[in-house]
């Protein structure tokens, strides 16, 4: 324990790991709070586009992380040609190979994975809300924010909590996303605990 404690590697490894989990929580419960307040509302193919939000949780992790990998490629992902091609930047953007990118990238595909789990927890809980309870908000003329804070957010609060932990007990300990797209790189910036004892 004073090896690992006084080791400079496990304190880098700890605070990839630290940004890494509280980035993607937080992102995470963004996008799937506000994917599931969206997904509540009744509209024309509601049922489709719900299919096709949880289509990337069903995905396999490693699938996932390999067409990323080749989408932010520096010379041939996707993502740079049409940047490039719409005029947003003049030369490819090395988003896994700078120091400076690697993580948020990490952090933003991971998110993109992961947070349809936050819609279908929200979700489930916000369809058991009563609808007399925003009928009757309404005739006393609340608006949707007055709404959301006195009648949503009390109710899906136990869920959010429950959300936070699990994701960010997951998050913390997450390896095969961040093996896959950096294994760790570029040098140690996204090491994580788990990539570094796996090392």
């Amino acid at each position: 324990y004073l090896s690992l404690f006084g080791s400079s590697m496990y304190w880098e490894a700890f605070r990839a790991s630290f940004v890494f989990g509280f980035g993607s929580v937080g992102l995470q419960l963004v996008v799937g709070l506000v994917t599931a307040l969206l997904l509540t509302r009744k509209f024309r193919g509601v049922i489709l586009t719900r299919a096709l939000v949880f289509l990337p949780y069903l995905i396999p992790t490693v699938v996932v992380g390999m067409i990323f990998r080749l989408m932010m490629n520096e010379q041939f992902g996707i993502i740079n040609i049409v940047a490039t091609d719409v005029g947003i930047i003049d030369e490819g953007i090395a988003f896994l190979g700078e120091p400076s990118l690697a993580m948020p990238s990490l952090i933003v595909l991971n998110s993109w994975k992961f947070s349809i789990f936050i819609t279908m927890m929200v979700l489930a809980r916000l369809q058991s809300i009563p609808d007399s309870f925003y009928e009757a908000a309404t005739m006393n003329g609340a608006g949707p924010l007055r709404k959301f804070r006195d009648i949503t957010y009390p109710q899906i609060r136990g869920v959010l909590l429950l959300v936070v932990l699990l994701r960010g007990v997951w998050m913390f300990n997450k390896f095969d996303i961040i093996w896959i797209v950096t294994g760790g790189g570029p040098g140690r910036t996204t090491e994580t605990l788990p990539v570094r004892i796996y090392r």
